[in-house]
C-alpha cells in the first residue's frame, strides 16, 4: 500500500473501538465530530479515506476538499444514498458500505424486522397491551369474537412480493419460504438462477408482479430508477385490500398517494420505519400525520429496523474490511469479513471463489 494510509472517522459508531483495531495493522484513524464546514477544513489535511453514515452527507463540495489523497469513502450503513456516489467514481474514489460481497451487516434485523411491522399489521398486537391493561374490552370478547376488529390474517399459503432482490430481499423471501408462502420478487439486476435457489419467482415486468402479492414488502435501494416508483398508478395494479411494509427508503413512494389508497380500502395496512424527513411530523409526511391521528391501520418505527444487539458489530468488522479490500486493491475471502478484529485479513487462498450475489 506504500504510505501508511489515515482514515478520518467523522461518526461514532457504537463499535468504534472494534472498528480501529480491523484496521490497526493497516492505517492510522483519527475520529472527529465536524459540521459540514469543519469536515470541508480537515479533508484539506490529507486523508485517504472518509468514513461517514447516513446522518453526514458527502456532496461534491466535500469530496473535493477531500482531493487528491482522498481514495475511499465509506459508510457505516447499507444504504448510500447520502453520497454523490457517481462524483466520487468519476474522481476515482471508491465507495465502500457495510456489506460482503453475499451479506449486509444488517441483511438478518432488516428482514426480520420487515415481517415484525408485517405482523403488526395482521394481527395489530401493539393494540393489544393497552386494551388488556385498560380493560375495556372483555377478555373473552378479544379472544372468541371473529366479530371483533382484532381478528388477523395469516401468512400460511399467502403470496409475498419482494421488490428488490438484494441482500436483505432474499433473506426477505427466505424468511417467507419459512412461513410456507409463495414468494415472487421483482429486481431488473437480481440472478433469475440465485433468485430460484432461494425459493424467489422472479417477475421480469413490474406491472405483472405487482399484481400478484397480498403481501408486499419494499427492500429496493434507493436510485434514480426507484425514486417515487410506486405512485397512485403502481398502486391501483395491486390487489384489493394489500398490505404494504417499506424498509428501504421512503423516496420510493408516494405517500399521499399511499394515504388515499388506505382510505378508500384498496391498502389494507402500511408499515415503514422509513421517512422522507426524519424525524418526521404532522407537516411533512403524510403517512405520519395519519399515523398519529390513529384512523387508519398504520405502524411506524423510527428507522430502528437495523437495531439489533447484533448487527453494530458486523457494521464495523465488515466495513473495516471492505476498506482494507478498497487501500489493498484485493477481494477478501466471505470468511475474513466477520474473523476477529486482530486478524490479519488479505490472505485469501487463488483457488477460493468468492461469490458476488445479492
Amino acid at each position: 500500500m506504500g504510505h501508511r494510509p489515515k482514515i478520518l472517522v467523522v461518526f461514532k459508531h457504537s463499535r468504534l473501538s472494534t472498528f480501529i483495531k480491523c484496521l490497526s495493522n493497516y492505517a492510522d484513524v483519527v475520529v472527529k465530530e465536524l459540521s459540514n464546514e469543519e469536515l470541508i477544513s480537515e479533508l484539506k489535511g490529507g486523508y485517504d479515506v472518509l468514513v461517514t453514515d447516513i446522518s453526514v452527507p458527502v456532496d461534491k463540495g466535500v469530496i473535493e476538499a477531500g482531493l487528491p489523497e482522498l481514495r475511499v469513502i465509506g459508510t457505516f450503513s447499507l444504504g448510500v444514498d447520502h453520497i454523490d456516489v457517481g462524483y466520487a467514481l468519476r474522481r476515482g474514489i471508491k465507495v465502500v458500505h457495510a456489506a460482503t460481497h453475499t451479506v449486509g451487516a444488517s441483511t438478518y434485523a432488516v428482514a426480520e424486522h420487515a415481517f415484525a411491522l408485517l405482523l403488526t399489521l395482521l394481527r395489530k398486537t401493539h393494540l393489544y397491551k393497552d386494551l388488556v391493561r385498560s380493560g375495556k374490552q372483555s377478555w373473552l370478547y378479544l379472544s372468541t369474537s371473529l366479530g371483533s376488529p382484532f381478528v388477523g390474517k395469516e401468512l400460511f399459503r399467502k403470496t409475498l412480493g419482494v421488490l428488490g432482490v438484494g441482500r436483505i430481499g432474499s433473506h426477505t423471501g427466505r424468511i417467507g419460504r419459512g412461513f410456507g408462502m409463495r414468494v415472487v420478487g421483482y429486481d431488473p439486476y437480481s440472478d433469475p438462477e440465485r433468485c430460484w435457489e432461494d425459493g424467489i419467482e422472479l417477475i421480469k415486468d413490474l406491472s405483472e408482479f405487482l399484481k400478484l402479492p397480498e403481501y408486499l414488502i419494499i427492500t429496493a435501494p434507493l436510485a434514480e430508477e426507484t425514486r417515487g416508483m410506486i405512485t397512485a398508478s403502481e398502486i391501483e395494479l395491486m390487489r384489493d385490500g394489500v398490505y404494504v411494509v417499506n424498509v428501504s427508503r421512503a423516496a420510493l413512494i408516494d405517500e399521499e398517494a399511499m394515504i388515499k389508497a388506505l382510505r378508500e380500502g384498496k391498502v389494507s395496512g402500511y408499515g415503514t420505519d422509513v421517512f422522507l424527513n426524519e424525524p418526521p411530523t404532522p407537516e411533512n409526511s403524510p403517512v405520519f400525520r395519519e399515523f398519529l391521528k390513529g384512523e387508519l391501520n398504520i405502524v411506524v418505527t423510527p428507522h430502528t429496523a437495523w437495531l439489533t444487539e447484533e448487527a453494530p458489530e458486523r457494521y464495523a468488522r465488515i466495513l473495516a474490511r471492505r476498506i482494507i479490500e478498497a487501500l489493498m486493491g484485493k477481494t477478501l475471502c466471505e470468511s475474513e469479513f466477520m474473523s476477529s478484529p486482530d486478524t490479519e485479513v488479505g490472505k485469501c487462498p487463488p483457488d477460493v471463489v468468492v461469490s458476488k450475489g445479492g
